[in-house]
């Protein structure tokens, strides 16, 4: 049986540097990922599938836009 030595074992407030890393990956990892039905408007990956839906949207329009033009000729 293979016995565990612990090299290093951190616990909050031991080290100022790693406190402040944590911190700082807390602070941005919340900054890129919260969803907005967490009531976050901020972050990248909210913003990307917002825009990702209106560039759907806003395509679809115009396809119908284009379609339309081809229905409604006749009575233009």
């Amino acid at each position: 049986m293979t016995a565990y030595v612990v090299v290093y074992s951190y616990t909050p407030g031991d080290d100022v540097d790693i406190d402040k890393w944590v911190d700082d990956y807390a602070f941005s990892n919340d900054y890129l990922t919260r969803p907005f039905l967490d009531g976050a408007t901020y972050g990248i990956y909210p913003n990307i599938t917002a825009l990702t839906s209106a560039k759907s949207l806003l395509n679809e329009n115009k396809d119908k836009i284009i379609d339309s033009k081809t229905y409604f000729e006749d009575y233009t």
